[in-house]
């Protein structure tokens, strides 16, 4: 659970179990069929993944997402965790990160 001042001196209390407002396109997972945030990729995470459409962020992690020619039947069993239905399309998606030298 985190507590956090917002605008006007008002407290805000979000929990774990408070889900996120849905911004962008609705990322459904084949998972666990939880709808998530998907938002256009950055420049840097183009570089890495060309052909990525969208990302959508797993915790801290973001996950570039590239379409795919499978239906959500299609799919093989166990990697049901990186796939998501994005305006009825099927993605599958590609961690990415970046780290600063120092």
């Amino acid at each position: 659970m985190s507590n956090g001042m917002i605008a006007g001196g008002a407290w805000e209390q979000m929990t774990f179990f408070a889900p996120l407002p849905i911004t962008g396109t609705p990322a459904i997972s084949l998972f666990d069929h939880t709808t998530h945030s998907s938002e256009k990729p950055s420049e840097w995470m183009k570089q890495l993944v060309p052909d990525g459409e969208y990302v959508v962020m797993v915790g801290t992690h973001p996950l570039v997402m590239r379409k795919t020619k499978l239906a959500v039947d299609e799919v093989p069993e166990g990697h049901q965790f990186y796939h998501y239905l994005i305006d009825g399309a099927v993605y599958a998606g590609i961690f990415v990160g970046k780290e600063n030298a120092e």
